[in-house]
């Protein structure tokens, strides 16, 4: 527990020697140092003095240097790792939706497009699958290819940031890109988490996963 000084503690410097320190330096902050109390401490106790006809001098106000952001921004995209390049690659693993986990499948694609597969339980009927059926006429949407949906894409720093809409509704997937792997969440009606690992076009449960997709939406 911290313990509580009084006043007659926290002023250890005796009043002649406050002002004898403060009469000699060029600055608030040499005071503050010198007498070892912060700077607005010694400022209320200067106040203080001059009330009852103590002329301290008065000091030059402080200059306060502002940061130059657009150098300040300079110097932090150098120090920062190279964007990585989604475009022409596959990433492939589970999201997680109320407890169940799900297989699922991004193919990044030139000009910030993008397609996501999905496997989604039978049960799940509030996955995000279904911000993509009207609910009035139970009709895929129009963006859906190859049995996926498409969406956009864009990378800011080592985030990407993708996302599906249309008429019906939207949804957000935000993931940190760490060498080959993107964890993060996704949002439509409500949160949940991800993760997909990069994988080569040829590798089989990417194709899996396009499959599956497909016979999901295939009509029974």
């Amino acid at each position: 527990m911290k313990r509580r000084l009084n006043k007659s503690t926290c002023e250890i410097t005796s009043p002649r020697r406050f002002i004898e320190i403060w009469q000699s330096a060029s600055s608030l902050a040499e005071v503050a140092s010198k007498v070892q109390r912060n700077k607005n401490s010694c400022r209320v106790r200067a106040f203080r003095y001059r009330k009852q006809g103590i002329p301290l001098k008065q000091f030059l106000p402080e200059e306060i240097e502002f940061p130059d952001w657009e150098k300040l921004a300079e110097y932090a995209a150098g120090l920062a790792p190279p964007v990585p390049n989604l475009a022409g690659t596959t990433w492939a693993g589970s999201e997680n939706l109320r407890s169940k986990d799900n297989e699922i499948a991004f193919e990044f694609r030139s000009g910030g497009s993008v397609v996501i597969f999905d496997v989604v339980d039978d049960e799940a009927d509030d996955h995000v699958a279904d911000e993509a059926i009207d609910t009035q006429t139970d009709e895929p949407a129009d963006d859906q290819v190859d049995g996926g949906w498409e969406g956009t894409w864009i990378v800011e720093s080592n985030v990407v940031h993708i996302k599906f809409e249309d008429e019906k509704g939207w949804i957000k997937y935000r993931g940190v890109i760490d060498g080959d792997t993107i964890r993060g969440k996704g949002e439509g009606k409500y949160a949940w988490n991800f993760s997909v690992n990069k994988v080569t076009h040829t590798e089989s449960e990417v194709q899996d996963c396009k499959a599956e997709s497909l016979k999901a939406d295939a009509p029974s």
